[in-house]
């Protein structure tokens, strides 16, 4: 199972954990496949880590297509969307299969605090268990969610 750490607009975040919105969209396609595990940083003037989903697969089609077929799971706009969109031949989606809020948000002092020299990423990148200050987070974050979704051990 791969961990990703990706960024997100704190309303987008919200409508994932509310299970409003269950497709996350993307530019470019993470690596990811189905179990797969994605931390939810949500940045803007929230900046904290809030939450977590399961990746239930992905999803890769032109925008249009991506609009027609998941709109009502956007959490969006359409003209939002397109603009986001713009300029790319492809759109991909991470299905959200669960969702699950952290107990308690990390905000980005105590993610530096966890991980000294912290910066959250622009887009995502992925956490490997192997690393020593990801680990120090996954072990907070798993914590946290306390099985109420399933993550790799460590």
């Amino acid at each position: 199972m791969k961990v990703l750490l990706i960024s997100i607009r704190p309303q987008y975040a919200e409508k994932i954990l509310s299970g409003e919105k269950t497709i996350e969209f993307r530019r470019v396609r993470p690596n990811v496949q189905a179990g797969d595990l994605c931390l939810m940083y949500a940045s803007g003037a929230q900046r904290a880590l809030v939450g977590a989903f399961t990746v239930g697969g992905v999803v890769a089609t032109t925008a249009s297509s991506m609009w027609r077929k998941w709109r009502r799971q956007s959490g969006t706009d359409r003209a939002s969307f397109m603009s986001y969109f713009d300029g790319t031949e492809i759109a991909y989606g991470l299905l959200v299969q669960c969702s699950e809020p952290l107990g308690v948000d990390i905000p980005l002092e105590g993610l530096r605090t966890l991980w000294p020299g912290f910066h959250p990423p622009q887009s995502f990148r992925f956490l490997d268990s192997d690393e020593a200050l990801h680990r120090v987070l996954l072990r907070r974050v798993f914590r946290d969610l306390d099985g109420r979704i399933p993550h790799p051990s460590l």
